[in-house]
């Protein structure tokens, strides 16, 4: 699908590199090789940087602080770290080596912080961050932390205000070798770790969207491991189209434009990370004759013009003809599609003891009218108590089923409290407090009782706080410095959760608007037919961030399953029979070298014997699953 904006591509890739494995507690085995073969495999596709191992916690901040140092704008910027990590409230700790003295309750002295690092990282203003934590997350225990902890004086150290947003942020994917709270599981018998192996498998593979990208690499975590482990990414992206490798410019290239220099990360050196070296140069025609016989052999004929291809250096035409291929293949017949789509709608905004909301059931009202328009059966509720809240919630659970797309939507005020978020009902008293199953309603235990009905998708959108919080204010000065509003939360399954906010923050409203700043935008762009979600809340997340200028900059939250879910998808998602066809028609289609590759709800052979030999035959030809199946071949 043509992408609805475009975005300035950066003109280099950097990246900084940690391993730690010489704990003096729990040592470890793995990071030494997964930094090492991380910096190969980075290297081999245009980044520079350096790699950094066994370090102290003085080493760890003046190496971080070199390299944010180092950022230019408008660069394409990659952190990876392999080792012990803790995690508390929103903030994820690195440990260094020197943990011998490390406890829960000076972790933010002698740890370092990757929010504050990211932080540091953002105001450098390059185009995108990659954040890649192979670490564990294990809480800290609030019993020694609690409230509080201590921060020492030191430039590192000091709590940060947050202060008001100048400019947009660069677009950020935070990528998790697990889930909070969680530690990656062991594989004694390999020479990466479990989540490090999968990124070294597919991070070469050319033009492919990082968070399509994820999604495989999370797959075969989750596969491999028998759901033990489940990786997740929180976003919030402003643009579709950020690559790890870009096919435009070669492996050993950055992802920039054409009159970017080539950089001086790579040296052309052979890599044995499984990425494509190259077919004899005659093979390039063996490519043409498969894309041309798909084309002819299609009941949609197309007349095919090819952008981006070289004479200089045919290897590289290769991913191109391959996109082709792979993305005129018929749809699997087994693809799992949802036959239905379900919504439950609430808004408040009529609070009787804490500020009131001017858009919240303007939200709702607009909200469950759209979803209706694209086959969602929705329930609305406006202005509910809490009992109403449970009694709609608890009707909507049950009912949904194993083939349902589930969606949850909530507008109004919103509040977390130790690492829960709570959903604030319309008879809330701020006297009693929120931390209470009798005061509001939990908002994980909500997404948990919907992913126990197994459904095929969940999304869960939260277009909250508006400039409410219940939690005590030194609870707030011990966790998240500065902030307000509702935070993290876990994905698993087929979810991805949708924040009006980044986590911490608030969303926003105008009066002299009709809807707050996050549902104008997703109304603006949720009927758009065959959008992927993954999109729609970029889109979502770029216009918002314009809108107020950096003030609001929506969150995403995902372990999702598959590439290819929509919200609007009128082929696929129909609430009467489960099934449409689309026709084709005559048309001319200009191919610009992009892996647009769509590989629906479910993977595998189709139904076309002739194509799954074709497409067989070119994934053992280049070394490279093309259908996202987990198999070569």
């Amino acid at each position: 699908m043509p992408r609805s904006f475009g975005n300035r591509r950066p003109c280099r890739k950097i990246a900084l590199v940690i391993g730690n494995a010489d704990y003096e507690k729990n040592p470890l085995r793995k990071p030494l090789n997964d930094a090492a073969d991380m910096t190969k495999a980075l290297k081999s596709i245009g980044f520079q940087g350096g790699v950094f191992t066994d370090m102290n916690f003085g080493d760890m901040k003046e190496c971080t602080k070199q390299f944010v140092q180092a950022i230019q704008h408008n660069d394409l910027v990659l952190f990876y770290f392999s080792g012990h990590g803790k995690q508390w409230e929103d903030h994820n700790f690195l440990l260094p080596c020197n943990n011998r003295n490390i406890n829960d309750s000076n972790i933010s002295q002698y740890a370092i912080n990757a929010q504050w690092l990211l932080e540091d990282i953002s105001k450098r203003r390059p185009h995108a961050i990659v954040f890649i934590l192979d670490c564990s997350r294990e809480y800290v225990s609030r019993d020694s932390a609690g409230h509080n902890m201590k921060v020492h004086e030191g430039e590192f150290e000091q709590p940060r205000s947050v202060p008001k947003a100048t400019c947009i942020s660069p677009s950020i994917m935070i990528c998790y070798a697990c889930q909070g709270g969680e530690s990656p599981v062991g594989n004694n018998a390999d020479r990466n770790s479990m989540y490090t192996k999968h990124i070294l498998r597919h991070i070469a593979t050319p033009r492919k969207q990082i968070q399509d990208l994820f999604i495989i690499i999370n797959n075969g975590v989750r596969e491999e491991t028998r759901e033990a482990q489940e990786p997740s990414t929180d976003t919030s992206l402003k643009d579709p189209d950020i690559y790890l490798c870009d096919a435009d410019c070669g492996g050993n290239q950055s992802g920039s434009n054409d009159d970017c220099e080539r950089q001086s990360g790579s040296d052309g050196e052979d890599q044995d990370q499984g990425g494509y070296h190259g077919p004899p140069q005659g093979n390039i025609s063996f490519m043409f004759c498969l894309a041309i016989i798909y084309a002819r052999y299609s009941s949609v004929q197309k007349r095919i013009t090819i952008r981006g291809l070289t004479h200089e250096h045919p290897e590289q035409n290769l991913p191109i003809c391959a996109s082709i291929l792979v993305r005129e293949m018929p749809r699997s017949s087994g693809n799992r599609r949802p036959c239905r789509k379900i919504a439950l709608v609430i808004g408040n905004a009529a609070y009787e003891r804490i500020n009131k909301l001017g858009n919240s059931s303007n939200d709702a009202v607009d909200m469950g009218k759209a979803l209706k328009s694209i086959g969602f059966q929705v329930d609305t509720g406006i202005d509910l108590k809490l009992g109403e809240m449970a009694s709609y919630i608890k009707r909507f659970v049950d009912r949904i089923e194993g083939d349902h797309l589930a969606l949850f939507f909530f507008a109004g005020h919103g509040s977390q409290l130790k690492d829960q978020n709570y959903l604030i009902p319309t008879d809330y008293s701020p006297s009693r407090g929120v931390d209470s199953s009798e005061q509001a309603i939990n908002a994980q235990i909500v997404l948990r009782e919907m992913r126990k009905r197994n459904p095929f998708c969940v999304v869960f959108l939260l277009d909250c706080c508006r400039n409410f919080d219940a939690r005590p204010q030194e609870l707030q000065r011990g966790a998240t410095i500065g902030s307000r509003g509702i935070g993290k939360m876990n994905a698993r399954g087929n979810t991805i959760i949708g924040f009006g906010a980044k986590p911490g923050k608030s969303s926003g409203e105008y009066k002299s608007e009709r809807n707050g700043h996050y549902t104008k935008h997703l109304l603006e762009h949720i009927a758009t037919p065959n959008m992927q979600i993954q999109d729609l809340f970029t889109i979502v997340t770029k216009e918002v961030a314009e809108w107020t200028n950096g003030d609001q900059e929506p969150w995403q939250t995902g372990s999702l399953r598959y590439e290819d879910i929509y919200l609007c998808d009128g082929d696929a998602y129909s609430n009467d029979d489960g099934s449409a066809e689309s026709g084709g028609s005559d048309h001319d289609e200009e191919y610009d070298g992009q892996d647009d590759t769509k590989y629906g709800g479910g993977h595998g052979n189709s139904k076309d014997k002739l194509m799954n030999d074709l497409k067989n035959r070119l994934e053992l030809f280049i070394g490279r699953d093309l259908d996202g199946d987990g198999k070569i071949g």
